[in-house]
């Protein structure tokens, strides 16, 4: 069972959704309005994926998703 892990990104633009689209990421939910995405990656890519979100130009904040990623995993 491959564990996964959930994000939420907030964004200032849409440009932003391509580069996590290129990403080993799954895009689950997108809030045009709000400006959020909610993603998930796999757990041992997790701390790589953090640091890059912290370089990744166009990304306000990230944190955790408190939904249940259980079933998610597969």
């Amino acid at each position: 069972m491959i564990e996964r892990k959930g994000l939420i990104v907030y964004f200032e633009d849409k440009e932003v959704l391509n580069k996590l689209d290129k990403n080993v990421v799954n895009i689950y939910y997108v809030s045009e309005r709000n400006n959020y995405a909610i993603i998930y990656c796999d757990l041992n890519r997790y701390k790589p994926l953090c640091s890059q979100l912290q370089s990744m130009k166009g990304i306000i904040s990230f944190e955790d998703s408190m939904s249940n990623v259980e079933a998610n995993s597969f």
